[in-house]
């Protein structure tokens, strides 16, 4: 007889807070022997759902059996907002129905803006409770957004005081006229018939240079106060000073995680980073170029896909990629182990610049942006503050991060020509 005409099959114990039953009908219970092949229904008791999408499993695949698992209460959002959210194995799920590990990802509708001072913010689900309270939605327009205004005089350097979630006050020497205004109606244009450069961010106050105009509803714009900072000769302005405030909040402009430009989870788990680290390898990803999000996002992904797919690694190579449009796109993070410098993954960030730059260097976007990241490592303990540049060439065989770039790098303060 073969194995599937054998009863050899003992039935399992009840999952808890649920209850499986023969599919045949037939009335049996915990302990009794079965054929091996004997498919069970797994239910599970109100209030808890199965950890699986089928709830049919055969007898003897004992170890797979799903459990039930406790729904958490749906959330409680104003009407427009985005939601993301995620199991427990960092697979995204159907919101309308959340179980205990999970956790939801919103950004406030347009026109509203988050009181914790974020795009963004997640709550997580354990024992069918979540562990931070519910976060809420402010009405820009009933609730105007002081930024600030200033009067910027070409090159004239400013100090900045501490800012808040809501407001971006900047002093500024005697030589800098300051005003403070509210225009009563949208902006026309990003540059005005003075020459000045008209901006409005109603979640930071942080979009100098009109870098972060996506980031704007212009309907808005009647109802914010606006910074009106004269253009210098060149058409640059750089108000984020080394150190300031002003870069965390550049930060949370920048950067992009994990969850929004769809990526897979980890084929395995990776291995933790010896923190802090000191160094920082810089490779190309010899790709094409990216210039929107839309492009980079998938510049990204294609990447994750050939490293897990084709390289058999466990996830993109890199800690953080920096894209075309300037932004930093999350991939192993701050705190695990890369995969990109063979004997130095271990205590490096590996940044990778998505393109190729063998005849060409980076946009000045591309720079800045690895500026802030890396302040922001210092700054949350991630990267050591006497850390070491280098670029991958230097380290492997490698042309990355290519011989234009490359050239660029060695000018950097803190490059290091010494080997480690």
């Amino acid at each position: 007889m073969t194995k599937n005409h054998l009863e050899d099959c003992i039935l399992p114990a009840y999952p808890k807070n649920g209850k499986w039953f023969l599919e045949d009908g037939v009335e049996k219970r915990p302990g009794d022997v079965v054929l091996s092949s004997t498919i069970l229904r797994f239910s599970c008791n109100v209030r808890f759902i199965l950890s699986t999408v089928s709830p049919y499993y055969d007898c003897e695949s004992y170890y797979n059996h799903p459990t039930c698992l406790r729904l958490c209460p749906k959330p409680s959002l104003p009407t427009g907002t985005q939601i993301l959210c995620k199991n427990s194995k960092d697979q995204f799920i159907d919101c309308t129905v959340i179980a205990d590990g999970s956790s939801i990802t919103f950004t406030c509708p347009n026109g509203f803006v988050s009181d914790r001072g974020t795009p963004t913010s997640t709550r997580y689900c354990r024992n069918g409770v979540y562990g931070n309270s519910a976060p809420s939605c402010t009405d820009v327009k009933q609730n105007p957004v002081y930024i600030s205004t200033i009067l910027y005089k070409s090159k004239t350097k400013i100090q900045q005081t501490p800012t808040t979630a809501t407001s971006s006050r900047i002093a500024t020497p005697k030589s800098v006229i300051t005003s403070r205004f509210q225009i009563p109606e949208p902006i026309p244009s990003q540059i005005d018939n003075d020459g000045k450069k008209l901006i409005c961010d109603y979640t930071r106050g942080m979009a100098y240079n009109g870098s972060y105009t996506e980031d704007v509803e212009p309907g808005l714009c009647s109802h914010l106060i606006y910074d009106m900072i004269d253009v210098s000769e060149n058409g640059e302005l750089d108000l984020k000073k080394k150190g300031s405030s002003n870069n965390s909040s550049s930060f949370d402009n920048l950067y992009v995680s994990r969850i929004y430009w769809l990526a897979q989870s980890p084929a395995t788990q990776l291995d933790r980073l010896d923190t802090p680290v000191p160094l920082i390898i810089i490779h190309h990803t010899a790709t094409e170029s990216c210039l929107s999000s839309a492009e980079c996002k998938l510049q990204t992904r294609l990447i994750q896909s050939f490293h897990i797919e084709n390289r058999y690694w466990s996830d993109i190579a890199y800690n953080f990629l920096i894209g075309g449009d300037g932004k930093i796109y999350e991939g192993r993070g701050w705190i695990s182990e890369g995969a990109h410098t063979y004997n130095y993954n271990k205590k490096s960030l590996g940044i990778a610049f998505i393109g190729t730059f063998t005849n060409s260097v980076p946009r000045k976007e591309q720079i800045n942006a690895l500026g802030v990241l890396i302040e922001k490592g210092v700054q949350l303990g991630y990267v050591a503050t006497d850390y070491k540049i280098f670029g991958a060439r230097q380290l492997s065989p490698t042309e990355s991060p290519g011989k234009s770039f490359y050239e660029l790098i060695k000018t950097w303060s803190h490059w290091s020509e010494k080997v480690v």
